[in-house]
């Protein structure tokens, strides 16, 4: 098996334990984004391994009428999975404006679970919220001191087998991406999410000239992973650190697409739209200025 098959395997095996079930979502560009490896090398490492007999696709029917060690243990205790689905996350974002409830702030945001896991909690969009790092951690104190307060209150009806790790927890979704446990001592730092709202935002305000867009939550999926993809692709590259540089490289890319006569149909009838820009290869001749009025030079990458 090669090196890469072997790498691949790993980190399908830590996007499958994320799941009660076992599985993962078989899109490649998908697959590709979660480990952050090139489209092909996932591809090619996918065939092989499914002709090993490594991985097997999924069915449905089998799923629903099989219950896994994990989804049985779950229902015995009580509680259900910490994972929070990549739907529901993309929904939450969407109805919190991508900022902490609490304070309204756009940086380091976490995804919370309002009523913890541990207590009856699920990961539905409707027990999800976002919190900043900071706030997250004053509820996390919090909770904590609540349940101190309450166990000091009844400890002499309680035995010491009855203590649990669980009476302090508070459930916070940090999520570290799976490459980053492979061959290394530390997790790397976590890189931002990509913020549709924000972007299709800047994009609203700026490109006066062109068609808008409509709101996140009635986007194709085809739309969000060209500019999830277009998004780890800057990031990546170093043109951005963290979500509010992002912000400002993709306000200061549509503002040039804005003073492009060509792509805003000043010399002709044809105007350029949203899904066309975010196009992996138009995108590339945007920056290095194809589209640019005689007097402007190309975006500086």
């Amino acid at each position: 098996m090669q090196p890469m098959t072997c790498k691949v395997l790993i980190l399908l095996w830590l996007l499958a334990a994320e799941t009660t079930e076992g599985t993962f979502n078989g899109d490649h560009e998908e697959i590709a984004f979660r480990v952050r490896l090139p489209v092909a090398d996932v591809a090619s490492s996918l065939q092989q391994l499914m002709g090993l007999g490594f991985i097997v696709e999924a069915n449905d029917q089998e799923l629903k009428q099989k219950a896994t060690h994990a989804q049985q243990k779950a229902e015995l205790n009580g509680f259900g999975s910490r994972h929070i689905s990549d739907v529901v996350k993309r929904a939450v974002w969407a109805r919190d404006g991508g900022k902490c409830k609490e304070c309204a702030a756009v940086n380091d945001i976490e995804y919370d679970h309002i009523y913890p896991v541990s207590k009856g909690g699920d990961s539905s969009q409707g027990n999800i919220q976002l919190l900043c790092r900071t706030c997250n951690r004053k509820k996390r104190t919090k909770t904590a001191q609540q349940h101190a307060t309450h166990a000091q209150s009844s400890l002499n009806m309680r035995t010491s087998e009855t203590e649990t790790e669980t009476e302090t927890e508070t459930e916070t979704e940090t999520e570290i991406e799976p490459s980053a446990l492979v061959g290394t001592k530390a997790p790397t730092p976590i890189r931002p999410d990509c913020p549709y709202v924000q972007i299709a935002d800047c994009w609203n305000r700026v490109c006066q000239t062109l068609p808008k867009i409509k709101k996140v939550e009635e986007w194709a999926e085809s739309r969000r992973r060209a500019l999830r993809s277009r998004w780890a692709d800057k990031l990546k590259l170093g043109k951005y650190a963290d979500e509010k540089s992002g912000i400002e490289y993709w306000e200061n890319l549509f503002a040039y697409v804005e003073e492009s006569d060509f792509l805003c149909g000043r010399n002709g009838d044809w105007r350029a739209d949203f899904d066309w820009v975010v196009n992996a290869t138009n995108l590339s001749k945007i920056i290095e200025g194809k589209y640019a009025n005689k007097a402007k030079q190309g975006l500086v990458q």
